[in-house]
């Protein structure tokens, strides 16, 4: 038996097999790592899968990966988690045997991070109705490509950026207005800006002889409404003080035409009581004194 045999520069461990009449068998490291396949662009907190074709002479397989990207394998083939602090960098494989490691294969791989959080909106946070071209923003979002606005209900406007112009019609209601920034990894995390919609105090009564009547006006505490016009929906009552402020908000059943509201609580002076559906409106005043 013949060991360790030295070829040129290299040594290889080498074996006479007296069975074989005597040939040396020499064993040498692995080849050269082809081309390794996978996507190369990622999103942060994604898991995706790297391989590359089988290694002449490889017995396992050495993976190297860029900080913040784990994964594990001895095989021609590995899943890799990017985790929120991963960094671009290059995804790395090399053949490996009792003779050593082969010549290394690499893949640059860019990975990009959802968009950061949506910072403070700025604009008016009580509207009246009938308003029209009220501009709303929020700070430009790092990361973020375009923009996702969502409106309280009946509030129309349309933007992809980092402002939008908003109009409030006579059944937009109150709510949340949201923003996020988006990429095509895809959305970070919203902003909110409470919106109060109130009465524009400064519109005349509409005729109400057959619509609505309220009674007794001016009233100590309690009054009554009787609707004259019926609701096709559900509908909703809200009772704004003198500064369009919303006090009181209602919810009645389409066939409920006679109810009572109570201001016992409020300070004496002039209030609007505002009736709508999603297709009717119309409002009176009422004297507490």
């Amino acid at each position: 038996e013949l060991s360790n045999v030295t070829l040129g520069n290299s040594q290889s461990q080498n074996i006479i097999d007296n069975s074989n009449n005597g040939n040396v068998v020499i064993s040498t490291p692995p080849s050269i790592a082809g081309i390794i396949t996978g996507i190369t662009t990622v999103c942060k907190g994604i898991t995706e899968t790297y391989s590359v074709t089988a290694i002449a002479g490889a017995t396992s397989y050495i993976w190297t990966l860029p900080s913040g990207v784990t994964g594990s394998s001895t095989t021609n083939s590995i899943s890799v988690t990017f985790s929120n602090t991963a960094t671009s960098g290059s995804i790395k494989v090399k053949g490996h045997n009792d003779c050593g490691d082969g010549v290394e294969s690499s893949l640059a791989v860019t990975v990009n991070a959802f968009p950061l959080a949506a910072g403070v909106i700025t604009g008016n946070a009580n509207i009246c109705l009938e308003t029209t071209n009220i501009i709303y923003s929020v700070p430009a979002i790092t990361g973020a490509t375009s923009y996702i606005w969502t409106l309280p209900t009946g509030v129309t406007g349309t933007s992809s950026t980092n402002t939008i112009s908003l109009t409030y019609v006579h059944n937009s209601a109150s709510g949340n207005l949201k923003v996020k920034g988006h990429n095509d990894c895809g959305d970070g995390t919203e902003a909110s800006l409470a919106i109060t919609v109130c009465l524009n105090v400064g519109i005349e009564d509409v005729t109400l002889t057959n619509k609505v009547e309220v009674y007794p006006n001016p009233t100590l505490d309690k009054f009554y409404v009787t609707i004259n016009k019926s609701f096709k929906n559900d509908f909703k009552v809200e009772v704004c003080n003198n500064f369009g402020q919303v006090m009181q908000t209602i919810l009645k059943k389409k066939e409920e035409n006679k109810f009572s509201l109570e201001l016992s609580n409020y300070p004496t002076g002039l209030y609007f009581i505002r009736f709508s559906d999603k297709e009717t409106y119309f409002h009176c005043k009422i004297i507490k004194q």
